[in-house]
């Protein structure tokens, strides 16, 4: 398991994934590394990427030259880490994901949430992507929007989980806040198997 930082991010490569995609069902369950992930609940997803540090979902819309991403990862965290430290790092790992030399921010929000019962943050972000492949001479950079999760996993000591849901597009989506909040909600920490190693 790598840690959060070291990640690469999946949501910018699958843009341009030509590997074979699993087609998914709405809301379709993936019991994975102690989390109960749930596909997003709409047609066309599919999961483009499976592997012990993430999974990954895709959906392409070319009537509205957009598409969207869902991803959830596990990582190591460094300890120890308080509640301020945790929200610290995330921060610190949220802007090596989004580095300036590749992205220009519009808006950019984060909060602790303790609705869980565990530490977690949620962070908000939409940026003008100033290296996306589709982005055409003369044409203004297409928006990437993000809202994203990252959790202390109540069960498993030293590991973090996150959930992002993502759209890229040349316009505004004023429906990505619910559609990733569905998603968002539906990633569920599970606690290990009666008799096996934590």
């Amino acid at each position: 398991m790598r840690s959060l930082l070291s990640l690469v991010p999946v949501l910018l490569g699958a843009m341009h994934l030509s590997a074979p995609a699993q087609p998914v069902q709405p809301g379709e369950k993936f019991p994975w590394q102690q989390l109960e992930v749930r596909a997003p609940e709409s047609p066309g997803w599919v999961l483009i990427s499976a592997s012990k540090q993430a999974l990954a979902f895709m959906r392409r819309s070319d009537e509205l030259a957009r598409s969207e991403v869902a991803t959830v990862s596990v990582f190591k965290l460094p300890e120890p880490l308080d509640r301020d430290r945790f929200r610290a790092w995330v921060d610190q790992a949220v802007q090596a994901e989004l580095p300036a030399s590749r992205f220009r921010p519009v808006e950019q929000h984060a909060e602790a949430s303790d609705t869980r019962g565990y530490d977690c943050v949620v962070h908000r972000s939409v940026s003008h992507d100033l290296q996306a492949r589709t982005t055409q001479a003369g044409s203004a950079p297409p928006l990437l929007q993000q809202v994203a999760l990252y959790c202390r996993h109540p069960a498993r000591a030293g590991t973090g989980f996150s959930a992002a849901f993502s759209t890229r597009g040349a316009l505004y989506d004023p429906t990505l806040q619910a559609r990733a909040g569905d998603f968002l909600g539906s990633i569920v920490a599970t606690a290990p198997a009666s008799g096996s190693a934590p």
